[in-house]
């Protein structure tokens, strides 16, 4: 995961985990922690470390909405940032 993820920076990604989630695999968060450290490394090398965000929920695999209003906020003012983006270098510049 952490590899195809970092394809998407240096655009906003929000990364919701819940903490007994079976896709979390054997080792649960830790992989995930794990995964999500490629992926920091990749925003925090193109200068967007602002860029990625991530959150734990509890419970099993389920769309949190505890940080809803957060979440919101957070993607409208990363996403006004890149939006239109008619090339890929007329983002996060």
């Amino acid at each position: 995961m952490g590899d195809i993820a970092s394809l998407i920076a240096p655009h906003p990604l929000l990364v919701q985990s819940c903490e007994e989630d079976h896709l979390n695999g054997s080792r649960g968060l830790k992989n995930v922690d794990e995964q999500l450290e490629i992926v920091r490394d990749a925003y925090k090398l193109l200068g967007r470390r602002d860029g990625l965000r991530h959150e734990v929920c509890p419970g099993e695999h389920h769309l949190g909405v505890t940080y809803l209003a957060e979440d919101i906020e957070w993607l409208d003012s990363h996403v006004a940032e890149c939006a239109p983006v008619h090339s890929p270098s007329a983002c996060c510049e």
